[in-house]
């Protein structure tokens, strides 16, 4: 069970980690707006909503709507969250479990075998925003199988044969 000093901690450190993140998707958002590539799809949003505008005058044209990314808004970062205490969440997960046993054991294993792709079910915790942010700043690759799918699992078939 999480004490409440760690519950306390996490707090604290998603706190910082939220400044880290809202600061990057500024300067992301600013670096967007000065780019070439902004005012080319200004002026392209600007054209089509004229366009827009002009077939609204024959009410049996379809409305369409027109996305406006010209207002500098490209990037949105995620913002992570913590669970509403209901099991390990992922900020649980990678503190606990991935970043001192896992992780390391992976790297272990990508130093004998540079295919080494880590297997994981879809667990919220393990298939966060959070999570897989972190696993990817650690180099460690992870196959992506759909949820549910017992058949596009490779460990079923082993264990079948293992079985017979």
């Amino acid at each position: 069970m999480e004490t409440a000093e760690e519950k306390e901690n996490a707090v604290l450190a998603i706190a910082t980690m939220e400044k880290g993140q809202a600061a990057a998707e500024k300067r992301l958002n600013e670096e967007w707006k000065a780019s070439q590539g902004w005012e080319q799809l200004q002026a392209l949003e600007l054209a089509a909503f004229s366009t827009q505008r002009y077939a609204e005058k024959d009410h049996n044209a379809p409305k369409q709507w027109i996305l406006q990314n010209h207002r500098g808004k490209k990037f949105k970062l995620e913002h992570y969250q913590r669970g509403e205490g209901k099991g390990v969440d992922s900020w649980r997960y990678v503190k606990c479990v991935a970043h001192p046993l896992l992780w390391p054991a992976c790297r272990e294993q990508i130093q004998h075998n540079a295919k080494f792709v880590l297997m994981e079910d879809n667990a919220p915790a393990h298939d966060s925003s959070f999570t897989n942010g972190q696993r990817a700043k650690e180099g460690i690759e992870k196959v992506d199988w759909p949820p549910n799918s017992p058949e596009f699992n490779p460990i079923e078939h082993i264990s079948t044969l293992m079985k017979s």
